[in-house]
């Protein structure tokens, strides 16, 4: 008996230039190599650019213009967030105080379009307020390894969860944490930025009792107090912060309490990762299972509805997700009444990249576009940042966004070398050209609508 990888190609071509979802064909890729193939092949991911999703489920998969619902995820779940081929999502509860509505987040589930897997992430949950929620997350690797967090909360504003082993919050209020505006791994390490430009790195381990936990190291690129109108924090947080004088930072001029570093030194246990093959194996298994899976918008559902129809009791519930809310890690900030700049933080061949849009938001609510735009590498050695003015770097490309940027090669399909995606604009600016070839890959979003990167499994390198 024949079986579906004999089917003849030519037949296969018109099978997938059949299926305009973006789901059916991720279903499509799902089925054997022969398949996975031809959708690369014959379907929209030879332009190689990633989907966009929003808030609500609505996805834009090239080459298609317009917004498609994705069957598989509900309609009470928000999209929060998302990382390479994962999305964030969590159920939404509409509530009206005071004359106003707002939202109350619960059960925070990480899904995988493509795949239809669906794995819970009760640490969060139990971490955030309701009332708040989260401005970015970002995987080591896999789902399975630390997961980083920044949210709108001022008490948690910085989380790290391994799953299935714990959480880790910093005090509340507590520097540097509050000040962290995007975040980025660069191997096993973490680096956030502040709007001070100043970059911190952060060692994720396990203590002894197997919990996850969080050391800071030493700045590696520290701007002067006060730089461009940010400090990076004040003198009373560093008074009381967790970071210990640095043996290494003798040397430096100043002497102001408030510029002091200081670098825990505390054994670190690793975490075990599993055998490379073994990781595929399970991968392929699970496509394999999740795809013939009869009803998985149902079985994500089960997940999602696993509270009472008030949701978790928390404390100080009746926190409206104002009071605590963290204005420092908003990454962008206003320069002039219609334009703001934004920071981002992204890691490409190995090296850390700082991306700085200047874009214009008139008055009127109407879309934004792109004024300017500054890339500098991070020297690790010098503890500077270098602007790069013409290149990113042999053969790659950034897609930029507050909720995930990365780094892909290029040329690839529709993707030059040097491009820069903006995906709140749905411009196209090149570090070549500059702007003398800026280009809209899509019509913008109205302002205040943060779309997120999406990536296929084929873009995920």
């Amino acid at each position: 008996m024949a079986s579906w990888d004999d089917l003849p190609l030519d037949v296969l071509d018109l099978v997938v230039a059949g299926l305009p979802n973006p789901a059916d064909r991720a279903r499509c890729r799902a089925v054997c190599r022969t398949w996975h193939s031809a959708v690369r092949r014959r379907g929209p991911q030879a332009q190689q650019l990633p989907w966009i999703v929003l808030w609500d489920g609505e996805v834009i998969a090239p080459p298609n213009d317009r917004l498609e619902r994705l069957a598989s995820i509900p309609d009470k779940a928000s999209c929060k967030a998302s990382s390479n081929d994962w999305l964030l999502l969590s159920t939404y509860q509409q509530i009206l105080e005071d004359g106003e509505q707002t939202y109350r987040y619960c059960n925070y589930v990480l899904h995988n379009v493509f795949t239809l897997e669906s794995i819970p992430l009760p640490e969060l949950g139990a971490a955030l307020h309701r009332a708040y929620y989260v401005r970015k997350f970002l995987m080591r690797s896999t789902i399975h390894d630390f997961i980083a967090i920044i949210t709108t909360n001022e008490n948690t504003p910085f989380i790290v969860i391994l799953p299935g082993k714990g959480v880790w919050l910093p005090e509340p209020r507590s520097a540097p944490y509050i000040y962290i505006v995007d975040i980025a791994f660069l191997g096993d390490k973490l680096y956030g930025i502040t709007k001070a430009e100043n970059l911190i790195p952060f060692d994720l381990g396990l203590d002894e009792d197997g919990s996850p936990m969080v050391t800071i190291g030493r700045r590696v690129i520290r701007q002067p107090l006060d730089y461009e109108g940010y400090e990076w924090w004040p003198v009373s947080d560093d008074e009381n912060s967790d970071l210990e004088s640095d043996d290494d930072d003798d040397d430096d001029d100043d002497d102001d309490d408030d510029d002091e570093e200081e670098e825990k030194e505390e054994e670190e246990v690793a975490v075990d990762d599993n055998d490379d093959e073994e990781e595929e194996e399970v991968a392929l298994a699970n496509i394999a299972i999740v795809a013939n899976a009869e009803q998985p918008t149902e079985a994500l559902n089960v997940l999602l509805d696993d509270y009472d129809e008030n949701g978790h009791e928390v404390e100080n519930d009746d926190d409206d997700g104002r009071i605590n809310i963290n204005f420092n890690s908003c990454p962008h900030d206003n320069i002039a009444d219609d334009l703001i700049i934004i920071w981002h933080l992204v890691e490409s061949q190995g090296k850390l990249l700082m991306v700085k849009p200047r874009m214009y938001t008139p008055l009127d609510l109407s879309p934004q576009s792109i004024r300017r735009v500054e890339v500098f590498q991070a020297d690790l050695n010098t503890g500077k940042w270098v602007p790069m003015a013409n290149d990113l770097g042999s053969g790659q490309a950034l897609f930029i966004s507050r909720r995930f940027s990365k780094s892909i090669s290029a040329p690839c399909g529709d993707v030059a070398e040097g491009d820069i995606y903006f995906i709140e604009s749905g411009e196209v600016f090149n570090i070549k050209a500059q702007l003398s070839n800026l280009k809209r890959f899509r019509k913008p979003f109205y302002q205040g609508t943060y779309g997120m990167w999406l990536f296929p499994s084929d873009l995920v390198l």
